[in-house]
């Protein structure tokens, strides 16, 4: 049969894959591997050993590695016997390799793969999106989202008869403030809330975990039929609950874990940009920008003139840990990674695709080089610093000593000015 090549992308909770919390060093070394995806048989002889993986990765030159994830069914036909890429750590006490997430590279087998699609869901009030399957229903409330398993087991309609499964995400508002009697040199507002709610809880130590695209740190509990992890941002807890219907399916369990492995927070607004026609343009109130760096006046510049404000609504985003935010377009998707250069403390990343299905389109960086000032424009009476490469453009400037960067392709060089307008330091 004539191989067929595609991409599925699964990225899934990392804590899910380990066995102890050790393995959720910052030392971790994070590392890939392709190949054809095999059951080990030694497994299904003993399968209660835990010292013998559940897969076999066999690679391009017959080499094989032994792999294991507790996330998700590695047996699932959508992988086993297809050439695989896995990325994850390895447990080298055990030399066993812990998959973090699986991209099936070439279908091999003639498995049917007809199945539900993930479909992007955000809530622009509640701050968050995350990736659910098209056969799943959901209800929007007030401070929560509830979304419903397929099948026989009915709707939310129908929970006087056989339940379905639900994910559910809840916001609750909390104003963590730390006790002057606290002793500790950071204090953690998860273990904060846990304390205030948990009187039985003792120690979260072994219950820490990480969720969602970002890598959030979280609080995971778990007991007969659901999950609950609880994730922090200013002024707010997330809680996200898994509880398993009558059915029991593992299916669900693992539809649960694939829908949350996209789960991340966006900007919080009154504003549901998935509903906006494509033609509305008017404008989102925008806060005043902050002084932007000084020295306008002594550089005598003129006014650009080139300058065209886009027509695109635009949301905001806030860089919490280094005390900024700007504006984005607000249909588009951002990023944050990890610097792009030894100039570079934070960068983030603009597109009109999930990032991880495109490249970006522009970027901002948190600079740490001294800005070229050979070439100062003013725009909207604000000075910026301009340097062209070739069809790339960026932008460097100054907010309240902090240095910034964006950058991108000409063709969207007023996306990025209009981004470099809006940063603002917060405090």
């Amino acid at each position: 049969m004539k191989k067929i090549l595609f991409l599925v992308l699964c990225i899934f909770a990392l804590s899910s894959c380990f066995f102890s919390d050790d393995k959720f060093s910052d030392e971790a070394k994070m590392t890939k591997h392709s190949g054809i995806l095999s059951e080990n048989q030694a497994k299904l002889a003993n399968p209660s050993d835990p010292y013998i993986s559940t897969h076999i990765l066999t690679l391009d030159d017959e080499s094989k590695i032994s792999i294991n994830c507790l996330a998700f069914n590695l047996s699932d036909p959508v992988y086993l016997g297809n050439k695989v890429q896995i990325i994850g750590v390895m447990d080298e006490e055990n030399s066993i390799f812990q998959v973090t997430s699986i991209t099936v590279l070439e279908r091999i087998t003639s498995y049917d793969y007809s199945k539900p699609k993930l479909t992007v869901y955000k809530s622009n009030k509640l701050g968050f999106e995350l990736q659910y399957f098209n056969n799943w229903t959901f209800v929007e409330m007030d401070k929560k989202v509830i979304f419903s398993s397929p099948g026989e087991y009915g709707s939310l309609a129908e929970l006087n008869k056989d339940e379905p499964s639900r994910l559910i995400v809840e916001q609750i508002d909390y104003l963590f403030e730390p006790s002057v009697f606290d002793t500790e040199e950071n204090p953690d507002p998860l273990k904060s809330y846990v304390s205030l709610n948990f009187s039985n809880v003792q120690t979260i130590d072994d219950k820490r975990s990480k969720i969602g695209v970002d890598q959030l740190d979280s609080i995971k509990f778990s007991s007969d039929g659901a999950t609950d992890y609880y994730v922090y941002r200013p002024d707010f807890i997330y809680k996200i609950s898994f509880v398993n219907g009558t059915s029991r399916s593992t299916d669900f369990i693992n539809d649960f874990n694939e829908m949350i492995s996209k789960f991340r927070f966006i900007p919080i607004s009154d504003v549901e940009v998935n509903n906006l026609p494509e033609d509305e343009t008017e404008d989102i109130d925008q806060e005043t920008v902050g002084d932007i760096h000084a020295g306008t006046d002594e550089l005598n510049l003129v006014e650009s003139n080139t300058y065209v404000e886009p027509t695109e609504k635009f949301s905001s985003f806030e860089a919490t840990a280094f005390n900024f935010k700007a504006e984005y377009p607000a249909k588009w998707y951002y990023e944050a990674g990890n610097s792009t250069g030894s100039d570079s403390a934070r960068h983030y990343s603009f597109s009109q695709k999930p990032l991880e299905e495109s490249s970006e389109l522009y970027g901002l960086d948190l600079f740490k080089g001294e800005i070229p000032k050979d070439n100062p424009v003013l725009i909207n009476g604000v000075t910026l610093y301009k340097m062209v490469d070739g069809n790339n453009v960026s932008y460097f400037f100054e907010v309240n000593d902090k240095k910034f960067k964006v950058s991108g392709a000409k063709d969207y060089e007023n996306f990025i000015i209009k981004s470099a307008l809006s940063v603002q330091v917060i405090q």
